[in-house]
């Protein structure tokens, strides 16, 4: 780690002012089945557990926690026709995502994603079924031109097919493009198209499987997203899972290019979003990849510094792995900006 540390940027309260512009995300609108047991699976038998139905979907997650944010937005994506996709559109509702570019396919079954969860929390095994995803096409993303030439920025995620990712970049590279690579499986979609995109986030198997090399540890992550800068990407976010996240930048010197940033701790919490002691416990992975790319999104939209929004996307994610849900129900500014207030200042790599 290098021995420099950045100036300490004093947080700012809690944003009394919304920005002007809304934020499109653009991807998955799925139901999340997550089967989750306090004892250790066992291959080839079943263990005593819990299951639950709830809403899911890598860009319904951003879209909820940036409406719980209070920022203006959207949501670009389909359902089908069934009891799932009304369910889907109620719980968007419900978060106060605006759902008008929200499509009901007939005779399509909405999209799924089955998550086994072990002792510890983390996820075992997941299977998606995104097939309805396969109709946002460029065609049908070209009949959404309005949302999209209004929209101040974009949030895309790589379950859409590798045509319409490209479509999205080539068409509105003019905009701040978000994008989260989703899986080691759907993130090669972005090969060729990383010069047009403003912001990614990935994990570290995600960043293994892009620059082609190891991606276990904070220097690992530095080399890969060196690498990504060399094909044209501009930011760059490499999660590291209990470890933390990386932080690079393309236009910055070389010793002062990335940031380590540890995990965030939050303690218990009352109704009121009170914070607790400083001893955190991990109750839930899912989700906490998308509240890490919502705080990002937030610190863009309120043109905070790379500090401070890396604070807050750091206790974005360390809420959300306080809920057994994707989104934490209790996210909000007041709560994100005390938990990131309460952070250690980011080391340089």
């Amino acid at each position: 780690m290098h021995p420099a540390q950045p100036a300490n940027h004093a947080l700012p309260t809690q944003p009394d002012h919304q920005p002007t512009g809304s934020v499109l995300v653009i991807g998955a609108c799925n139901t999340d089945i997550v089967a989750s047991t306090h004892e250790p699976l066992r291959s080839g038998d079943s263990v005593p557990g819990h299951v639950a139905l709830r809403p899911g979907g890598v860009a319904r997650n951003v879209a909820h926690n940036l409406a719980a944010l209070h920022l203006h937005t959207q949501l670009l994506s389909v359902v089908g026709d069934d009891w799932l996709g009304q369910l889907l559109l109620l719980a968007c509702q419900q978060a106060h995502i605006d759902t008008t570019g929200v499509h009901t396919v007939a005779g399509v079954a909405s999209a799924s994603y089955v998550t086994v969860h072990d002792a510890t929390g983390d996820t075992a095994a997941a299977i998606n079924a995104m097939d309805a995803l396969a109709h946002m096409t460029p065609t049908w993303l070209q009949r959404n031109a309005a949302q999209l030439s209004q929209a101040s920025a974009l949030v895309v995620d790589c379950n859409l097919a590798q045509d319409s990712l490209a479509w999205l970049c080539n068409n509105y590279a003019h905009l701040p493009i978000f994008v989260d690579g989703v899986s080691t499986t759907k993130v090669r979609r972005l090969i060729g198209l990383e010069a047009n995109i403003h912001t990614l986030k990935i994990n570290a198997l995600e960043a293994g499987v892009l620059c082609a090399q190891s991606c276990e540890t904070p220097a690992q992550a530095k080399q890969c997203a060196q690498v990504l800068h060399a094909v044209g990407c501009q930011r760059v976010l490499i999660s590291l899972g209990s470890q933390g996240f990386t932080w690079s930048t393309a236009d910055a010197h070389p010793d002062t290019q990335a940031y380590w940033i540890q995990p965030a701790l939050v303690g218990a919490t009352s109704a009121h979003n009170d914070v607790g002691t400083s001893h955190s416990t991990q109750v839930n992975t899912t989700g906490a990849g998308d509240a890490l790319l919502s705080g990002l999104v937030y610190g863009f939209m309120h043109q905070l510094d790379t500090q401070q929004t890396l604070h807050i996307a750091n206790a974005c994610a360390a809420i959300t792995l306080q809920s057994t849900h994707a989104n934490h129900p209790q996210l909000s500014r007041q709560w994100v900006h005390t938990i990131a207030s309460t952070q250690p200042t980011p080391a340089y790599l």
